[in-house]
């Protein structure tokens, strides 16, 4: 038998119901890998990161730099990520604009096609989420005890998810919340 975890919430049904959606995921993912369009789908899989990222930030009001756009691709060549980046700008998802305060930057816009894609993707992961869920709960009742949910503090709100940069004057700031 495997190792027990310390989540013992969901009942060995429940877990096979989430394995079984997970694989039609994974079916579903590999088809579409093979399909006519399969280097556009690939293309969007690798830029997903990065796309999520420029969305989350435009709408916070928090620049993001043509730099700090490579951080969120999977890949470790500066020259891919670079070329990513200008294909993500070619077909139409950013601008690169200069900043208007220090012009030696180049600041990452989203356009309306990547708020259009992020919003069908996030719409796409909360209703597959949904049908996770209700599968789950008519095998057997759900837990109600340790759920997250949108309003509980489980919810990270840290600095470093919010796109925030993290550094010594983070720390500074963490110290002295503590000493009150």
């Amino acid at each position: 038998m495997a190792k027990t975890t310390r989540r013992k919430i969901y009942t060995p049904e429940q877990i096979d119901v989430g394995v079984k959606h997970k694989l039609e995921k994974i079916d579903s993912f590999l088809s579409d890998l093979f399909s006519e369009n399969s280097e556009e789908k690939l293309f969007l899989r690798n830029i997903l990161g990065l796309m999520l990222k420029v969305y989350h930030m435009d709408a916070n009001n928090k620049p993001m730099t043509k730099m700090q756009a490579c951080r969120y691709l999977p890949f470790k060549n500066q020259t891919v990520c670079q070329k990513y980046v200008e294909a993500a700008h070619l077909r139409g998802f950013i601008d690169i604009t200069r900043d208007k305060t220090d012009k030696r930057r180049l600041i990452v816009v989203p356009k309306e096609p990547l708020v259009v894609y992020v919003n069908e993707y996030i719409a796409d992961f909360l209703d597959d989420c949904r049908r996770a869920i209700d599968s789950a709960a008519q095998v057997a009742t759900l837990p109600e005890e340790g759920m997250a949910t949108a309003s509980s503090s489980s919810i990270d709100k840290s600095p470093a998810s919010s796109g925030a940069p993290v550094g010594s004057s983070q720390k500074r700031v963490d110290r002295k919340a503590r000493k009150f």
